[in-house]
């Protein structure tokens, strides 16, 4: 999985160092993530997911079809949750903090006729990078045992992670723009800004 995540990752960085020689549009967002599905309703989200995207507009009529465009770069951005675990008289108090890293691949389509107005469809494929910090309470005997069941567990936070989602940007000027997404990833809704140059 890593060795395909770096070929990804060299292929995406062909394309948007041939698509930047050929001055195509670029469009940096920041977006803040509403909802937890990365780790899920065990956990308390703490920081939610901040995101800062790149993305290149290198495929304009893409698969020649009329109005697809398709934009291709990338993902970084960092969330913090918490949880508590009872294993009988033992408590894991867990606080996880991780980095993510993706690439994305969007395809932009205008959908609605409404000026400024872009809507588009979007995949990630990331990895995120993980530790934890653990607190137990209880009796030393049980703890013990309850750290041979919990390892595996803590063992399997991060690693890769795949998202698709659905969005749409609002330019209010010719290069700030207001954007809201929802799907499937680190938060089911992501609401942010984007700047383009």
């Amino acid at each position: 999985m890593k060795r395909l995540f770096l070929l990804c990752i060299l292929a995406t960085t062909g394309l948007i160092s041939q698509a930047q020689y050929n001055a195509m549009p670029s469009v940096v967002s920041l977006t803040i993530g509403i909802g937890n599905l990365h780790y899920g309703k065990d956990y308390q989200t703490t920081v939610p997911p901040l995101m800062a995207s790149y993305e290149l507009e290198c495929m304009p009529d893409a698969f020649g079809a009329k109005g697809l465009t398709i934009g291709f770069g990338g993902s970084a951005g960092f969330m913090a949750v918490r949880s508590t675990t009872v294993y009988g008289t033992a408590v894991l108090h867990s606080n996880i903090s991780e980095m993510l890293v993706a690439l994305k691949v969007t395809g932009h389509y205008q959908l609605l006729p409404i000026d400024d107005l872009d809507t588009y469809g979007a995949i990630l494929l990331g990895w995120g990078i993980a530790g934890s910090v653990n607190n137990w309470e209880g009796d030393p005997e049980t703890i013990a045992i309850a750290k041979s069941i919990s390892r595996e567990h803590l063992e399997n936070i991060g690693g890769p992670f795949f998202g698709f989602m659905a969005g749409c940007r609002y330019w209010f000027t010719k290069q700030l723009a207001g954007n809201v997404e929802i799907g499937y990833g680190p938060a089911f809704l992501n609401i942010g800004g984007s700047y383009r140059f």
